[in-house]
C-alpha cells in the first residue's frame, strides 16, 4: 500500500499575506532573519498582524546552514513567550530555524504545540510544506537532516511581493535547487503518481519561468510562478524523498560553504550522467536503468527530447549545464569557492597604493563573530605549500549606501603572504573598495565603500593578490564572486 498525503493548507496568489489577519491568536512568535526586518520587509507581514490586533514578538538571531546553538536560543525564546503559532518568515534557514524550535521547545514544554506558518522570501527550497530540517553542527563540520511529521507546517504562504527584489544570483541558485527537487524526486525508488504529477508540473514551470526570472526582478508573473513551482517540487519530495545529489550537496555546503542551491546546480549535471551511464561519449549498452525513461519525459517536458533515449539524457544533460552557465553559476566546487588557490606568478599586477603600505583598516585576529571552533580549525589547517586561503563575506548587506560595508576579509596567518582585495562592480568595472596589504593575522572587519551605491542589488568581484613577506613582490592572484544589496 502506497500513502500521499499533504499536511500543510497552502495560501498563494496576489494579496496572500491577507490571510494572517485572518488569525485568530493574541499573539505570534517571529522567526526570521537580520536582512528581513533591516530590510523593511518584515512590515508585509507585521502590518496584516497589526490591522488584526495581533501581538507579536520577532526572532532575528538567524544564519545560514542554522546551527545548533541557534536552535537553542530560539527555543529559549518562544519558551518564554508560549505563543500559540509560530510564523517562519526568510530562506530555508528561517523555516528550518523555526521548525527545529517549533518540534523541540514542543518536546520540553508539556502541552505545547504552537500553529507553524512559513512564510519563504525565496523560491527554492519548498521548506514551508516539507517535514524535513537541517541543521548544523559547525565545530564538527556537518549537517544533521532532521524528518519527522512534527517538522511539517501547518500552514503556507506564497506571495510573489516577496521575492520580487531576491537578486538574480539567489533567483538562480534557488531556482536550480527546485529544479533539482523536482528532478530527483521523479526518479526516486519512491516515486509514486501524485508526487510525479507535482515534479512534472514544477518542471514544466522551471522551463518556462525560470531564466525570465532570474533576467528581470520586475517579471512579477514568472517571479509568482517560480514561487509556487518552489513549492510543487517541496510536496514532490516530501513525498518521494530525495537522492544522491543532496546528499552531496549538504555536505559540499558544509564543508565549503557554498550555497545550497548552487552545490545542487554543479552537481545536477554529474548526477544524471552518474544515474543513467549516459554520458557525452559514452557507449551504447544492451540495458539502461528504469531512471532514463523517467529522465526523457521530463527532457520532454522542458522541449529537449531527442532522436532516442541515449541523445534525450544528453540533450538533458547539456540543457543543465547551459542553464547554469547562463545564470553565471560556476562550473565546479573549486570556481565556487575561490577559497584556496595556486600561487602563481601574474603576467601582469598592479598596486593602487604605494608599495609596502600597510593597510590602516585591518585589525589584528579573527574577525568579529568568529567561534572559538573556527578559529581553532584553520590553526590546525595544513596549508600545503603553494596554496593560499582567502576569505570574503559572499552576502553583503548594507542598510544604506554610505553604510560601512562589512567584508570580513581575513589574511589567516597560515597563509605567511601578504594579502590586498580590489573589490569591482561586474556590471560597470568601477572599483568599490581597493585595500592596503594586510598582514597574516590581520583582517579588516567592515569599511565604508569608494562609490556610494543606490538601494539594490550588485554583483562583484572580489580579486586577491598574494605578495612575498620580504620582498613584497605579487605571488599569485584569485578571485570570488560577491554579492551587495543596499536597502532602499
Amino acid at each position: 500500500m502506497k500513502e500521499f498525503h499533504v499536511n500543510t493548507e497552502v495560501y498563494f496568489g496576489e494579496r496572500a499575506l491577507d490571510r494572517l489577519a485572518q488569525l485568530h491568536y493574541d499573539r505570534v512568535f517571529i522567526v526570521s532573519d537580520p536582512f528581513v526586518v533591516s530590510s523593511g520587509m518584515i512590515k508585509l507581514v507585521t502590518d496584516p498582524l497589526t490591522r488584526a490586533g495581533i501581538a507579536f514578538d520577532v526572532f532575528t538571531d538567524v544564519v545560514p546552514d542554522p546551527p545548533i546553538e541557534k536552535v537553542i536560543s530560539g527555543i529559549a525564546a518562544v519558551s518564554e513567550k508560549k505563543a500559540p503559532c509560530i510564523i517562519a518568515v526568510g530562506g530555508g534557514s528561517a523555516i528550518d530555524t523555526a521548525k527545529a524550535i517549533r518540534i523541540f521547545a514542543g518536546k520540553m514544554t508539556e502541552g505545547y504545540a504552537p500553529h507553524l506558518i512559513a512564510i519563504p522570501t525565496t523560491s527554492g527550497t519548498g521548506s514551508e510544506v516539507t517535514s524535513f530540517a537541517v541543521i548544523a553542527d559547525p565545530a564538527a563540520g556537518r549537517k544533521y537532516p532532521l524528518v519527522s511529521e512534527s517538522l511539517t507546517p501547518d500552514e503556507a504562504i506564497l506571495d510573489e511581493e516577496l521575492v520580487k527584489s531576491v537578486p538574480a544570483s539567489v533567483t538562480a541558485d534557488t531556482g536550480m535547487d527546485v529544479l533539482t527537487h523536482a528532478l530527483e524526486a521523479y526518479v526516486s525508488i519512491n516515486n509514486n503518481e501524485f508526487s510525479g504529477a507535482l515534479a512534472e508540473k514544477a518542471v514544466e514551470i522551471i522551463g518556462q519561468f525560470l531564466y525570465r526570472s532570474y533576467s528581470s526582478n520586475q517579471d512579477t508573473h514568472a517571479r509568482r510562478k517560480m514561487h509556487i513551482a518552489s513549492c510543487l517540487a517541496g510536496l514532490a519530495f516530501n513525498s518521494a524523498s530525495l537522492g544522491l545529489n543532496h546528499g552531496m550537496a549538504h555536505q559540499l555546503g558544509a564543508r565549503f560553504h557554498i550555497p545550497h542551491g548552487r552545490a545542487n546546480a554543479i552537481l545536477l549535471p554529474h548526477i544524471v550522467e552518474y544515474n543513467t551511464g549516459i554520458g557525452p561519449v559514452s557507449r551504447s549498452q544492451g540495458e539502461y536503468p528504469a531512471c532514463v525513461r523517467k529522465y526523457c519525459n521530463m527532457a520532454r517536458i522542458l522541449g529537449v527530447n531527442n532522436l532516442n533515449e541515449v541523445t534525450t539524457v544528453r540533450s538533458l544533460i547539456s540543457y543543465i549545464h547551459f542553464l547554469n552557465e547562463e545564470m553565471n553559476i560556476p562550473k565546479s566546487v573549486s570556481a565556487a569557492t575561490a577559497g584556496v588557490f595556486l600561487l602563481k606568478t601574474p603576467n601582469s599586477a598592479k598596486q593602487a597604493f604605494a608599495p609596502g603600505a600597510r593597510d590602516p583598516n585591518a585589525t589584528v585576529g579573527q574577525y568579529e563573530g568568529k567561534s572559538e571552533a573556527e578559529i581553532q580549525a584553520e590553526l590546525d589547517k595544513v596549508v600545503q605549500e603553494g596554496m593560499f586561503n582567502i576569505s570574503i563575506n559572499p552576502d553583503i548587506r548594507m542598510t544604506s549606501g554610505r553604510a560601512e560595508a562589512e567584508l570580513r576579509v581575513e589574511n589567516i596567518p597560515a597563509n605567511h603572504h601578504l594579502m590586498s582585495v580590489t573589490l569591482s562592480r561586474d556590471d560597470t568595472g568601477e572599483v568599490l573598495y581597493a585595500s592596503g596589504l594586510i598582514e597574516p593575522g590581520y583582517h579588516i572587519q567592515a569599511v565604508p565603500l569608494e562609490t556610494v551605491l543606490p538601494g539594490g542589488s550588485y554583483t562583484a568581484t572580489a580579486l586577491f593578490t598574494a605578495y612575498d613577506l620580504e620582498t613584497e613582490q605579487p605571488a599569485g592572484q584569485a578571485a570570488a564572486r560577491v554579492r551587495i544589496t543596499v536597502a532602499k
